[in-house]
């Protein structure tokens, strides 16, 4: 999205994108995976939160749809790997202006993608979140988990305001 609208509107982006580009397979039911979702609230978690994705070739994807919208995938500087990973955050260098975050949907991961990124967000640049309008009102769209919802509570304390919300994504910009 963000590709598109900066070669339609000529705005000057330099575009990063922080991605596994891998999927993160559910394991196949069975009688353990039975007893490990009664167990473990962590699994419970990853599970109601769908954090389980097939095994694709997701750069593939996205390269064909660079392609399709007249795009170039080699123009996005592309950091292989988790959000969470800190070694990786460490080489993104600079101040970021716009922080779109797709990522993981428990409240730890959510989280730890606000206490990530937020400070490095640039004085009236934003950060948006996605899946995170459960507390937002309207019913006529899908809202997002719950989690990822608590986890913005966390973002006027660290100097933003939520100034628009579309569907289940939710724009805070950094006010101080």
């Amino acid at each position: 999205l963000w590709a598109l609208l900066a070669h339609e509107y000529s705005l000057p982006l330099e575009l990063h994108a922080v991605t596994p580009l891998r999927g993160n397979p559910a394991p196949l039911p069975s009688i353990w995976q039975k007893i490990r979702y009664r167990l473990s609230a962590r699994y419970r978690e990853q599970v109601r939160n769908g954090n389980f994705y097939p095994v694709e070739d997701y750069e593939a994807q996205v390269r064909s749809l660079f392609t399709a919208f007249g795009l170039s995938w080699d123009d996005v500087t592309l950091w292989r790997g988790l959000s969470t990973d800190t070694g990786l955050l460490a080489q993104i260098p600079g101040t970021l202006h716009l922080v779109y975050v797709d990522g993981d949907h428990t409240y730890e991961g959510a989280a730890s993608d606000i206490a990530n990124f937020a400070p490095r967000i640039a004085p009236g640049g934003w950060i948006v979140m996605d899946d995170a309008a459960c507390d937002v009102p309207g019913t006529a769209f899908w809202k997002g988990h719950p989690s990822v919802s608590r986890a913005c509570a966390q973002l006027p304390a660290l100097g933003f305001r939520n100034t628009i919300n579309i569907g289940h994504n939710r724009v805070f910009e950094r006010t101080d």
